[in-house]
């Protein structure tokens, strides 16, 4: 059950379903600022061993910035 909500959360967060059925372009089915703040996160996460909410914090300052 687990494995279905988080899979639910990166389809709703990663995949962008109604611009590409509208241009049928697979560029367009990517929400690429948001996979390129989950691989920063990943590995900020893995290598420095951040506590999790500044990694919270900085997806939040990183959301406001870039406006997603």
């Amino acid at each position: 059950m687990i494995t279905a909500a988080g899979l639910n959360v990166a389809k709703v967060a990663l995949i962008d379903l109604n611009a590409f059925s509208i241009s049928h372009n697979l560029a367009d089915l990517f929400i690429y600022k948001a996979i390129i703040l989950g691989v920063i996160i990943f590995i900020a996460q893995r290598r420095f061993k951040v506590h999790p909410v500044l990694l919270i914090a900085f997806a939040a300052i990183a959301g406001i910035i870039f406006k997603f």
